[in-house]
């Protein structure tokens, strides 16, 4: 290529073919990492799991599934027809994503159920060893001290007991040989710095622990999941104000003065969000589409409070509206500082995208459907800002400065995976997954892409190097969608083409299927195909749009 090596390139500059051969390098190395990744299957069942969040904790999985069945029916029934069941009782069609969802996942868990109950020999499934959502959690406090590492160079694919991929690692992924940019880690890094200051965080929550070596036992975080909490909120209120700080477990000291605690007063923000599209909590225009569960009581699902259920959504009490872009924080250095963020992170978005659309093909092209209705229909705030994000489909973010998060999962988010990436000078940290029994690597660099819809998800103690020269940082940043924004395209696509159905099944993202390692090749082959087409058409083109960014 005819660019100077030594230009620092601005992800706000980039011009389409600049981004082209960012993309073609990136696929490249991800379809190199994955031919040799390491495949590991985890003891964990990812479809009984979301009927069991999505029903009662503490109902028996046989239970979930028999009164799921009860309601839709003992086999799929076409979603794009209406609702034509006149017998009382009889199985209905789903009228939203939830039902399909819910549907589909008994169906899948009653053929696992069927064939241990009919070779019983065989080994006892996860779903019958920890046969009700309050049991998966019990599992999970014991196993997130037991986390196993895994390993750190090269991508990791891990898969559930029906096949599954429930989570793909990736470490820092070097720049082509050509070595046309500044490392894409370091120019997050730099950028996220800049936040610190102009934004006024708070650097340290709590305490920052300075050690030249790890916690002494096995990984564990100071905010673990329990069973108030639950694993429902990322944050929780405190139980009591009279509870002292958090426990730090005792520092591996071997040498006198080689630990040290600094403590500092909790004031100001650790963490930022920015919402790509979407609505406040309780906002009247998400009336009837926040269904979160699938109402029931011990006498099976409550027809009747289900969203679409009956003929009452033919006449809303309020029009159905697309998402649009919640209010912007009151500090305008906050919204600047998401922006240049948005701009320096776009590789890491772009890297979100394709992890989704090399795993989750289909799930994607539903969500970009999506999208192509809000570019369409949308107000003009919404499409301005789509206009300016690589990665549309997955295009809110969250970034933590110095955070031991509750272990949660983001019961909000959407059937696409989600991402977390780490950057810092942090030592630990690691991303623990205790209902999967492991834990990913937190270091700069490291990612960690997955369905956190239904994962609970930690961070181990991190801690920093006692001759660090510099502020001490540990960020995470979390690429994600709410679900909420797919499903409302869908009811008002409906609602404007005529109303004869609650929500159009075509915008309804389907549930993440069996690992498909060919396909993901084959997903990445592609873009590196047509990304060369491109290339040799644009070779000759003068490229003007570049600009040198400012010295960092």
């Amino acid at each position: 290529m005819d660019m100077d090596s030594s230009v620092d390139w601005w992800g706000g500059d980039f011009s389409n073919k600049n981004y082209s051969v960012m993309v073609q390098q990136m696929c490249k190395s991800l379809n190199t990492m994955h031919s040799v990744c390491v495949r590991k299957q985890v003891d964990f069942d990812l479809l009984a799991v979301s009927l069991m969040q999505g029903i009662d904790h503490t109902l028996h999985i046989r239970d979930i599934i028999g009164m799921v069945l009860d309601r839709f029916g003992h086999q799929f029934n076409p979603p794009t027809s209406p609702d034509r069941s006149t017998s009382a009782g009889a199985p209905k069609n789903q009228s939203q994503q939830l039902d399909h969802q819910i549907h589909h996942a008994a169906l899948s868990v009653q053929i696992t159920i069927q064939h241990y109950d009919q070779t019983p020999m065989t080994c006892i499934s996860f779903c019958l060893r920890h046969p009700t959502y309050l049991d998966v959690l019990s599992h999970s406090i014991e196993m997130e001290r037991k986390c196993k590492i895994l390993p750190a160079k090269g991508m990791v694919v891990l898969t559930d007991e029906a096949g599954i991929c429930v989570g793909v690692g990736i470490p820092p992924i070097p720049l082509d040989k050509d070595n046309l940019w500044v490392e894409y880690d370091r120019r997050a890094l730099n950028a996220l710095n800049g936040m610190v200051g102009i934004c006024k965080w708070n650097s340290a929550k709590d305490e920052i622990v300075y050690s030249q070596s790890p916690p002494l036992g096995p990984l564990q975080t100071p905010r673990p999941i329990d069973m108030i909490n639950k694993g429902e909120t990322r944050d929780p209120k405190p139980k009591s104000e009279a509870l002292g700080p958090l426990h730090t477990p005792p520092i591996n000291t071997t040498k006198k003065g080689d630990s040290r605690v600094q403590r500092t007063q909790t004031t100001g923000k650790t963490t930022i969000s920015f919402q790509q599209c979407g609505f406040g909590l309780g906002d009247i225009k998400l009336t009837g589409m926040q269904d979160l569960k699938i109402p029931s009581d011990k006498k099976g699902i409550k027809s009747i409070e289900l969203e679409g259920h009956g003929i009452g959504w033919k006449t809303p009490i309020v029009k159905p509206s697309l998402p649009t872009p919640p209010r912007d924080s009151p500090n305008a250095a906050d919204n600047r500082e998401m922006v240049q963020i948005r701009n320096e992170m776009c590789y890491y978005s772009t890297l979100s995208l394709w992890i989704n659309k090399a795993f989750l093909p289909q799930s994607v092209s539903v969500a970009e459907k999506a999208v192509k209705y809000l570019l369409e229909d949308g107000c003009n705030l919404l499409k301005q800002n789509l206009a300016f994000e690589k990665n549309q489909v997955i295009a809110s973010r969250t970034i933590s400065l110095n955070t031991q998060i509750t272990t949660h999962r983001d019961k909000k988010n959407s059937l696409l995976f989600d991402s977390n990436f780490f950057f810092g000078n942090h030592l630990g940290g690691e991303f623990l997954h205790p209902s999967l029994g492991v834990a990913y690597h937190g270091l700069q660099g490291y990612s960690f892409h997955g369905p956190l819809l239904i994962l609970l998800h930690g961070v181990a103690i991190f801690y920093f190097p006692v001759d660090l020269k510099e502020p001490p940082r540990q960020f995470s940043v979390a690429f994600w969608s709410q679900e909420s924004s797919f499903s409302l395209v869908g009811r008002v696509a409906a609602y404007k083409s005529e109303n004869n159905v609650f929500n159009l099944s075509e915008y309804w993202i389907p549930f993440y299927p069996k690992y498909d390692p060919h396909s993901v090749q084959e997903e990445l082959s592609l873009q590196k195909r047509s990304s060369r087409i491109r290339s040799r058409h644009q070779k000759n083109q003068p490229d003007v749009s570049q600009k040198k960014s400012q010295s960092m």
